[in-house]
Parts: structure tokens; C-alpha cells; sequence
């Protein structure tokens, strides 16, 4: 059966997608599968897509460092979430209402890095957010729900 686009041709259609195939397909007037059966039988139009993903994980993760830079405390958070892992910044599973930012502080007291987070935490919410058993399932002590950084205690009328 002969192909009707060359790999070439895919491969290219990728590379401007950036490696999106639903947009590469669309471009070349093809389903997607048809993208992914090129993908899979030519290595060079493999290669192309794989590199193209990169690349676009690569801006990605260049936008969230500028993020962080900028102070972002959702981008802050992610980072710690997903990086920070081995250092003890995790999501707390045994309550469903977490800080606005997704995480709780983590367990570990005299880590320096989990002090920085601690004070981070205090600047933007101007309080640790847990209960006197490390918990906040208290209503006075929880985490706004709203993402506003006011805990019901701080509300304005």
C-alpha cells in the first residue's frame, strides 16, 4: 500500500506542531491515527516527534522557572510538589481541604528548606494553616477553599 504523505512531510507537520499530533494531522489533512501509524512505523518521523515534545517540555519548564522567579506562589508550589518530593513537600492525604496552593507544609522541622517554605506560606496567608495536631480540620483552621489567602477567621464582613 503505497503512503500518501512521505515521512518527511510528517515529520515537518510535527516539528511546526509541536508534536501535538491532533494539529499536525489537521494540517496535513490526515487523521490522527494516521500520525501515529507514521510515528510508529518510521524511525526518522519518531525522532521528530520525540524531539518536538521536548521542546515543548523545555519552553514549559522555562516558563515555570520564570514563574517561580516572579514568585508565583502556584508555581512555587508545583515545583516543591513535584521536585520537591525526597524533601518532604507533599500533599497531606488524610484531609481533602489543602491551602490554596495545593500543598501542606511539609513534616520535616529542622530541614532549612522546610523552614523557607514554612515562611513563604506565612507571608502570602500570614499563618502555618494547621491545627495544634497538625491537622486543620478545625472550621477556624482551615485553608480557604476560594484561593482568596484568608482564612475564615480573617474575612472581611
Amino acid at each position: 500500500m503505497k503512503e500518501r504523505y512521505t515521512p518527511e512531510q510528517v515529520a515537518e507537520a510535527l516539528t511546526e506542531a509541536h508534536g501535538i499530533r491532533t494539529i499536525a494531522a489537521r494540517s496535513l489533512r490526515c487523521s490522527r491515527s494516521t500520525i501515529d501509524r507514521y510515528i510508529a512505523r518510521h524511525p526518522a518521523v519518531r525522532e521528530a516527534y520525540d524531539e518536538a515534545r521536548n521542546d515543548l517540555l523545555d519552553l514549559a519548564e522555562m516558563q515555570l522557572m520564570d514563574a517561580v522567579d516572579e514568585g508565583k506562589f502556584p508555581a512555587i508550589t508545583y515545583t516543591l510538589l513535584t521536585l520537591g518530593k525526597d524533601r518532604g513537600y507533599i500533599i497531606d492525604d488524610r484531609r481533602r481541604r489543602v491551602p490554596a496552593g495545593g500543598c501542606r507544609r511539609p513534616p520535616v522541622e529542622d530541614d532549612e528548606a522546610a523552614k523557607e517554605f514554612e515562611a513563604a506560606v506565612l507571608e502570602i496567608y500570614g499563618r502555618s494553616g494547621t491545627a495544634g495536631d497538625g491537622t486543620a480540620d478545625d472550621e477556624d483552621d482551615a485553608w480557604p477553599e476560594d484561593g482568596s489567602g484568608e482564612t475564615p477567621d480573617q474575612e472581611q464582613g
